[in-house]
């Protein structure tokens, strides 16, 4: 593949510092400068990688749209792969959101366990049951024995988890595009006329990078007269959160997820013979658990409902649990303070 960057100076260093070690660059030029020209140098199969003020220059030259990667396109989907690392040190794994992805502390949750349990973390931002189960399949298919002789499987996941499908949440999903590449899937995005062409230029991004051109800020520490004022705000940001999930029910995707439901847990009892089975329902915000009370005990009840009466499933359910909105950085996420003492709790606790 002949792959010609187009952008500043700056942006031509920052996406070659991005792309995959095969890949070789036969051009770079900037594509807005009166003097830009397509030149024989340029070969007619090449894919241009550009931003949308790049993009407008390469069609007055007569680029075809399906010529060029938009980058731009993808400024919050980064190249995070939740089953890498995987191996047959371990014999615990947990599936779970960012909840347990941002709280717990994995290899402190290992060592509190002493020698019964080294825990692997498959969690990541926003999965759903779809992905949940085809990361499990692809587990399986990767690391089929170190599977087989998992001692402990738990499952993390929210109140709300059967009403949602992220693969039908608009906008939202085309940032998580990675999880459905690697598991070579796109669920009900595919279904959408108007996301083929970002699915396909998705792609060829994948396929040459090695990781994000855009890479997620570090956040800033605040200075510590700030800190109170910012809990106040995400006290708030918590009661105002108006997340479809909560507010509104999705019968047609609660029927589909009842199946994909039943059928994850058959996988990983037959793949997991000897494994004990525990289901997670991490803590929220108490400024959101009392805002939200209504819609919370609908998802609750909806939850219980279509978990059914599993066999062998303990279910951890945590959702009341902290009492402190201070130990919360959002609605539904531990801040450090608070991830360090809920992992120690779930060692002691639930899980000991």
């Amino acid at each position: 593949m002949n792959v010609i960057i187009c952008g500043s100076s700056t942006q031509i260093e920052q996406i070659k510092r991005c792309l995959r070690t095969d890949i070789t660059v036969c051009d770079s030029f900037d594509a807005t400068k009166d003097d830009s020209t397509v030149t024989d140098s340029v070969f007619q199969d090449a894919v241009y990688i550009a931003d949308e003020e790049q993009a407008t220059f390469l069609k007055k030259m007569n680029i075809p749209d399906s010529s060029i990667i938009r980058y731009d396109w993808f400024p919050q989907t980064y190249f995070e792969n939740p089953i890498e690392g995987f191996s047959d040190k371990h014999n615990a794994l947990m599936l779970g959101m960012s909840h347990s992805q941002c709280a717990i502390d994995i290899e402190e949750l290992s060592r509190l366990s002493g020698d019964d349990y080294c825990y692997f973390k498959e969690s990541a931002q926003s999965l759903d049951l779809f992905l949940h189960k085809r990361f499990f399949e692809k587990l399986v298919q990767e690391h089929a024995e170190s599977v087989h002789n998992l001692k402990r499987v738990i499952i993390e996941i929210p109140y709300y988890i059967f009403n949602y499908d992220l693969s039908l949440f608009g906008e939202f999903a085309y940032t998580k595009l990675n999880y459905f590449e690697l598991v070579k899937d796109y669920h009900h995005l595919m279904e959408k006329p108007e996301a083929k062409r970002k699915i396909n230029t998705f792609k060829q991004y994948w396929d040459i990078c090695e990781k994000a051109i855009y890479e997620q800020p570090k956040p800033r520490k605040l200075p510590g007269y700030l800190i109170p004022a910012k809990r106040v705000y995400h006290i708030y940001k918590a009661m105002r959160n108006d997340d479809k999930v909560w507010r509104e029910e999705y019968k047609k995707t609660i029927r589909e997820n009842v199946n994909i439901w039943e059928a994850l847990i058959a996988d990983i009892r037959n793949n997991c013979p000897c494994a004990e089975l525990f289901i997670l329902v991490m803590p929220f915000n108490p400024a959101f658990r009392i805002s939200h009370k209504a819609q919370v005990e609908q998802c609750r009840k909806t939850f219980y409902s279509c978990l059914g009466n599993i066999e062998g499933l303990t279910v951890i359910d945590e959702f009341d649990f902290v009492k402190k909105s201070s130990l919360f950085q959002d609605h539904c996420h531990l801040n450090e303070n608070g991830g360090k003492k809920y992992t120690e709790h779930l060692a002691k606790g639930p899980l000991s």
